[in-house]
């Protein structure tokens, strides 16, 4: 592929040419017509800006042809006709960090646009216009972890006998290319925008290491088991309840005879005593 290429539509790009792994050809293709001129020199800048960045790019315009390019009220002589020229979305960027290392990757133009929340960058001349955005009062969006949810789960077997799965409107790539996913594609294939689950992962492994290693005074750590040490067994508190109530027992038997005719007495005694014997026992072992 030379330096630079146009396709009638981005479709037509052959096969293996496309290098840039982390942009689609329909990110960079005209959003009127789907005619794409591949600029190598501003894809490569672009793509080491994703890098950099470690987050999705997003893209609001890229190459533009002639009749799109008055359509919108393009300049000209736009960069964006030679495909050298990207409009890029500060919803999840920070603007003065995102200039920074578009400059270091050889990108040299620069349009700020804060009520709009993009900027444009290019590689023509250098020259810049707009107001940037403020320190004071940004008006771009503060990131914030996306919560994780549980994705749907659907199922599609192939003629081969293959499970295929796909989950959250995404479909996986199915090895045997006999299946279809039950799932289509609910987004555009745009590799670059695809939330990025892993940076949630870590941020929530990060705060329990955190919590984990937060420094605790060790004698918190001693009071459980101290309490366990200084309460009696189970088996202690069994075995006090029984001899506690043998020996009330042989009491009762020991003075029937001393109360002939009255054993509802002796029997009542009995339970009485049983009572306190259990109750006692309780009471002991949650002493300490």
């Amino acid at each position: 592929m030379r330096n630079k290429q146009t396709y009638s539509n981005c479709t037509t790009i052959p096969q293996g040419t496309w290098r840039w792994s982390s942009f689609s050809p329909q990110e960079i293709a005209c959003r009127g017509t789907g005619e794409i001129l591949v600029h190598e020199a501003a894809l490569d800048g672009l793509e080491e800006m994703r890098r950099r960045l470690d987050k999705p790019i997003i893209i609001t315009s890229a190459y533009r042809s002639k009749s799109h390019n008055r359509k919108v009220g393009g300049a000209r002589r736009s960069q964006h006709l030679k495909g050298m020229a990207f409009d890029i979305s500060m919803q999840n960027q920070n603007p003065f960090m995102f200039e920074a290392i578009a400059r270091a990757c050889g990108f040299t133009g620069f349009g700020f646009y804060p009520k709009k929340n993009f900027m444009h960058i290019d590689m023509g001349r250098a020259r810049e216009w707009g107001k940037r955005w403020t320190h004071t009062e940004p008006e771009f969006s503060v990131e914030t972890v996306p919560l994780m949810k549980k994705p749907a789960i659907k199922k599609t077997t192939t003629s081969a006998g293959v499970v295929t799965v796909a989950a959250g409107g995404l479909a996986l790539a199915n090895p045997g290319g006999n299946g279809t996913s039950v799932d289509a594609v609910a987004i555009s294939p745009i590799t670059n925008t695809a939330i990025e689950t892993n940076t949630a992962i870590e941020t929530v492994d990060t705060i329990r290491e955190t919590i984990t290693e937060t420094s605790v005074d060790p004698a918190i750590n001693q009071i459980p088991s101290q309490i366990s040490n200084a309460l009696p067994s189970m088996e202690e508190v069994l075995s006090f309840a029984m001899d506690f109530v043998g020996q009330a027992a042989t009491f009762v038997i020991d003075t029937a005879p001393y109360f002939a005719g009255y054993t509802h007495h002796a029997i009542f005694a009995s339970a009485i005593f049983g009572a306190l014997a259990t109750t006692y026992a309780v009471w002991k072992r949650l002493s300490f």
